[in-house]
């Protein structure tokens, strides 16, 4: 019988995939981030203690 030891598709791009993954869990953190600094800094100090509903 004649082994077979080459890689798969999967185990060649996963590395890639992790890279991919991580890239976008990077950009959503400072997307997030950023969207929290922009609340926090633009926002309006008239709404302080205002009670809604």
């Amino acid at each position: 019988m004649l082994a077979v030891s080459a890689t798969t598709d999967l185990q060649e791009i996963a590395p890639l995939v992790w890279v991919m993954f991580f890239m976008g869990l990077a950009g959503a953190g400072i997307t997030f981030g950023y969207l929290v600094y922009a609340l926090w800094k633009f926002r309006d100090p008239t709404t302080r203690r205002r009670r809604y509903g």
